[in-house]
């Protein structure tokens, strides 16, 4: 910090006798250089007058530092917008620094942040996402799967009087007919639900077709006599077998095609794919087979408040009937 132009004495005077006289001649000559009077010699109150004039430091700020920086960088912190201490806080702060010109002016320097600035933040985000999506994925699809399984119960005892429930993870609840009633021996109801715990996979599986559907796979007391295969191409299951040739192939109508064996009842197999057609969304595939399974059908059911589960199950019961009856 600068106090005023004090110089020393030129001409300092070696220890002797005289060594006070020396003294007061360096101080005169001091205080007449500064006050430009080379013959006047100022008294006590002169000499304090201007020490203190020189110890003022109002005026050093303005000289030091220029105005304009100052002001420039007034404005800009004035402007800089408010930031919060998250990501968007630590990107902003890491884009604007403040810098210095070769002249001394505040500028502001734009630094696009490094990836070993943004990544850890970058990846602690994607981590949340994931976790929340799966998160809230697997409670609706226990929710779809428990409505379900309660609108089930009104038509499982078309296949028998107890059933047991196991979830299959998230995206699948068995529910295993433990004491079957005539004309099936076992049955097995399989709610097969969307991937929605895994964002990639759902929307993957949601483009191929899939959706919430229902498999019913039942062995009867009886193998049937004869097999036929119909399914829609439109759904997630229902495509047919590449190795059938075509005179094997039969136009079901509505865009589904089936490939029928010899001694087939086509008449029952289509009443039973209309009543499941008006009973659900869509179905998709319907297989009978003298091997086990002997009955397997795939269905998308409807909402639960639409129609009674004893409408879907009941066409199944039937089918089997007949088939056993043959």
């Amino acid at each position: 910090m600068l106090v005023g132009e004090i110089a020393l004495a030129q001409d300092p005077a070696l220890p002797g006798g005289e060594l006070g006289r020396d003294e007061w001649q360096q101080a005169q000559r001091v205080i007449r250089r500064d006050d430009r009077h080379a013959e006047h010699v100022p008294d006590e109150d002169e000499q304090e007058h201007v020490l203190q004039r020189g110890s003022r430091l109002d005026r050093v700020p303005r000289e030091l530092v220029a105005a304009e920086p100052e002001r420039e960088l007034g404005e800009r912190s004035a402007q800089a917008p408010d930031r919060s201490d998250g990501l968007a806080g630590r990107l902003f702060r890491a884009w604007r620094r403040p810098g210095l010109t070769a002249d001394g002016r505040v500028r502001t320097v734009h630094h696009v942040p490094s990836l070993e600035q943004v990544g850890p933040s970058i990846a602690i985000g994607l981590l949340i996402v994931v976790m929340l999506w799966f998160t809230f994925g697997t409670q609706r699809n226990i929710r779809k799967g428990n409505a379900l399984v309660t609108w089930l119960q009104g038509g499982l005892p078309r296949l028998g009087r107890r059933s047991t429930l196991r979830w299959l993870g998230s995206s699948a609840v068995e529910l295993q007919i433990a004491n079957a009633t005539a004309p099936f021996r076992e049955a097995t109801v399989l709610i097969v639900l969307e991937p929605r715990d895994v964002a990639p996979l759902w929307a993957f599986a949601r483009s191929r077709g899939r959706r919430d559907f229902v498999i019913v796979r039942a062995n009867l007391v009886r193998a049937p006599r004869f097999s036929v295969d119909v399914a829609d191409p439109r759904g997630w299951t229902g495509h047919l077998d590449d190795t059938a040739t075509e005179p094997d192939r039969t136009d079901w109508g509505d865009g589904s095609v089936a490939i029928v064996g010899p001694g087939t009842d086509q008449d029952l197999v289509r009443r039973t794919w209309r009543d499941l057609v008006g009973a659900s969304e869509g179905v998709w595939r319907l297989t009978i087979q003298p091997v086990v399974p002997h009955v397997e059908i795939h269905v998308r059911p409807r909402a639960p408040a639409d129609v009674p589960a004893d409408r879907l199950l009941g066409p199944i019961h039937d089918l089997a009937a007949a088939l056993v009856a043959r």
